[in-house]
């Protein structure tokens, strides 16, 4: 599969999916992981991020997962991301904003590599 088979918008509301405890969007995750590249991984965390900081497919605003995601699209290499997290600091406590980035560490390192999007199948 191409760029233009996976598209990563698409891909993002998975990812909110996934995270909501959805099984389905769980396994197509699994699926479609390998075949992305770097940048559609950069982008797809930095659409997750946007998803979350306008409460949009998502139970609600969550300026915390939503700075996350930017650290990780920043993470892969997402120039927009820092801009984004410069946005959303400004309305965040020093507090909210440690948490993110320990969400995003620990995110990561339970991965095998830093641009996996799920952890393996075996989990």
């Amino acid at each position: 599969m191409g760029y233009c088979e996976i598209c990563p918008k698409a891909y993002a509301w998975y990812i909110v999916a996934g995270e909501a405890g959805n099984e389905s969007a769980k396994q197509a995750i699994r699926s479609l992981t390998p075949k992305l590249t770097t940048e559609q991984i950069a982008d797809i965390r930095f659409d997750v991020g946007k998803m979350y900081a306008g409460g949009v497919g998502v139970r609600r605003r969550d300026n915390v997962a939503a700075y996350k995601w930017f650290v990780l699209a920043d993470a892969a290499g997402d120039g927009r991301a820092r801009n984004e997290q410069k946005k959303l600091a400004a309305s965040m406590r020093p507090k909210e904003i440690a948490e993110a980035v320990s969400r995003a560490s620990a995110w990561l390192s339970g991965r095998r590599s830093p641009f996996q999007l799920v952890k393996s199948a075996n989990r």
